[in-house]
């Protein structure tokens, strides 16, 4: 059977300039749900504040997911001989020998 789950408030939220809002999950699994319970009654949280801090974590890893899509990486512009000229000459190898570990 699947049931909803409601969290939220309909006042102003706990913060200055944050609005609460009220949300319901529709078709949530019995097994989900009683999973959600179990961790709510370990974590000796209300089922709100427990979801809240879910909700906020993948907040914050949204946001560190798009900050690290506009960082370019060091190096991400270099082509394929120019890292392994750079692990190479890190590695004090002068290029000569083997290619590609073949023997």
């Amino acid at each position: 059977m699947r049931r909803s789950i409601s969290v939220g408030r309909l006042s102003p939220g706990p913060k200055p300039g944050v609005c609460a809002a009220k949300e319901r999950i529709k078709d949530v699994p019995d097994e989900v749900r009683e999973a959600l319970t179990a961790e709510v009654k370990r974590s000796g949280k209300s089922l709100q504040a427990y979801l809240l801090g879910l909700l906020e974590k993948e907040a914050r890893f949204a946001r560190n997911r798009e900050i690290v899509e506009q960082t370019p990486l060091p190096g991400a512009d270099l082509s394929m001989d120019e890292i392994v000229a750079a692990v190479r000459e890190a590695r004090g190898d002068s290029g000569s020998g083997t290619e590609s570990g073949a023997a």
